[in-house]
């Protein structure tokens, strides 16, 4: 879309949820806008106002790029926490390719396409690669929150950042959190077509559900498995406190593997993260009921503490002047917990950790092992709980979380959207005390969320034990994608990988324990990618 003047050009992908209120900002000011409900026609009039401030105040997720005849910048933005994903390569040459989806860049054919073994690591450790880089050599990421300008000129792009994740000095009460959250919620439920709610029966989930039922929910929808921990049984529950009509969509192995397909052909940039084909199986779903928009409660655990890694860690740096002392005792507690005990102070390996550093010195080859570019990991932190979150709020959340999700949505055109990630309800998180959020010795997770969603969905549903989404992986792995597994491991086809290793590691299971099959499934994954992304074809 062109201003009106034709001095700016933007291409975006997303929402802006405060489009009205900044709509009549920008009247005020004396700006005439030539359509009555364009969110984009916002994001031009609003740069010609403000400039860069404009970030500042969208409340949304979007990737834009915008050009700017006056000053001929182009500019390339990103949300403030990577809800939506943006990739680009610029050459020495001044030549800058941009999209939303690595494959695009691929099939642009004017760069070559190699391979990048120093974010392999990364990979491993996160499910995906952190931070701007991937595997692919010069094509990087930006940055959620950042807004990165280039000029004809110049040999490299100039990087600033409009908002990042850190810790804030606001202090609040349950009362602020509601309010907040419930702000939250309705102007996430505008929209011109019927609005769900993927509904796990977990605490996140049931929140939103509650605050958005009385606004005309149209539906909640669940994942259930044929694994031990399934919850459907909850989701069930709390939809029928709140008197929504619910579907549970059943996922089981075969159902798995026969989906797996279109899920490679959508992960062009890696993501190991088995639960995003669960839920490309519950979008479809949604998009046949037409639903074309749906809330998630992604991102609590991240800012309210909700995850058993959270007291592991804090439990260790507690005890790291016992526990350090003892590698075996603890590895054989944990295989996690050698990983906090480095000598130079605390460490943290994210929520979501997948493989120990034992398993990846097992499984890659001596050259990546010890590549002196590699991104330290576990991450140091200094010993809090909130930084350790924070860790996860920078790298897990954009890497992984929100990339699975947005890319296994938006496959069906399905809509998702976060109104736990609302930069004002992730301002009021991160200045939130450590005891609000986790109490190691009890043990207890998300203490003042729980304490709101008890209010909403009952003290049954919200205080019993954490499962969280889990699918059963090590069984299938095992049985109906055993002969994928075996035939990948005959082959031995990504130069960068221990073999050897890697047979020793899917022989046997028990070997790390949980950590097996997640694990295996991003080695998995890796060799499903370079197969169908690592070359350019024909």
């Amino acid at each position: 879309m062109h201003s009106e003047t034709a001095r700016a050009c933007v291409t975006y992908n997303g929402e802006i949820y405060n489009h009205r209120e900044l709509r009549r900002s920008l009247e005020g000011l004396g700006y005439r806008f030539a359509t009555d409900h364009s969110d984009t026609e916002v994001l031009l009039h609003g740069y010609r106002a403000w400039g860069d401030s404009l970030f500042s105040k969208l409340d949304g997720m979007y990737a834009l790029a915008l050009y700017d005849c006056d000053s001929s910048e182009l500019l390339l933005v990103r949300d403030h926490i990577g809800i939506k994903p943006l990739y680009y390569w610029y050459g020495a040459d001044g030549l800058l390719c941009f999209a939303s989806e690595l494959k695009a860049l691929r099939e642009a054919r004017v760069f070559p396409w190699d391979l990048n073994p120093e974010n392999l690591r990364s990979y491993f450790c996160w499910r995906a690669v952190p931070g701007e880089g991937t595997l692919i050599s010069g094509v990087k990421k930006v940055p959620p929150g950042a807004i990165l300008r280039f000029k004809n000129e110049s040999t490299s792009p100039q990087c600033s950042y409009y908002w990042v994740p850190r810790r804030t000095d606001e202090k609040h009460n349950l009362v602020d959190l509601e309010d907040t959250l419930r702000a939250e919620v309705r102007s996430h439920m505008e929209s011109d077509v019927p609005v769900a709610v993927f509904l796990s029966g977990g605490v996140d989930s049931s929140i939103v559900a509650a605050l958005a039922a009385p606004l005309g929910l149209a539906a909640a929808y669940t994942i259930g498995t044929d694994g031990k921990r399934d919850e459907s049984s909850y989701a069930r529950a709390v939809a029928d406190r709140l008197g929504l009509r619910h579907k549970i969509i059943k996922v089981d192995g075969v159902r798995f593997e026969r989906q797996l397909e279109e899920w490679f052909r959508v992960n062009d940039d890696p993501v190991a993260d088995p639960s995003a084909v669960a839920l490309m199986i519950l979008a479809r779903s949604l998009r046949e009921d037409g639903i074309k928009v749906v809330l998630a409660g992604e991102g609590a655990d991240e800012l309210f503490g909700g995850y058993g890694a959270y007291v592991r860690y804090m439990l260790a740096v507690r005890l790291r002047a016992v526990l350090k002392w003892m590698p075996k005792v603890t590895g054989w507690i944990d295989p996690r917990l050698p990983d906090l005990m480095a000598s130079d102070g605390p460490v943290f390996g994210g929520a979501g950790q997948p493989i120990t550093c034992r398993v990846l010195d097992q499984i890659l080859v001596h050259a990546e092992r010890a590549s002196a570019s590699r991104p330290p990991w576990p991450v140091p932190t200094d010993g809090s709980l909130r930084d350790a979150m924070l860790t996860d709020q920078r790298n897990r959340l954009p890497s992984d979380l929100l990339a699975r999700t947005d890319r296994a949505s938006m496959a069906s055109s399905v809509e998702v959207r976060v109104p736990f990630l609302a930069r004002r309800v992730m301002e009021y998180a991160n200045g939130m005390d450590e005891e609000y959020c986790v109490q190691p010795w009890r043990p207890e997770t998300k203490v003042a969320l729980k304490r709101l969603a008890a209010q909403y969905v009952g003290k049954d549903v919200v205080y019993r034990r954490k499962v969280g989404f889990d699918l059963p992986l090590e069984k299938w792995l095992k049985g109906c994608l055993r002969a994928q597994c075996e035939q990948l491991l005959h082959e031995r086809v990504v130069p960068w990988l221990n073999y050897d290793g890697l047979e020793q590691l899917y022989a046997r299971p028990r070997s790390i324990g949980r950590l097996w099959g997640p694990a295996v499934w991003s080695w998995f994954c890796l060799e499903q990618w370079v197969r169908r992304w690592g070359g350019r074809g024909a």
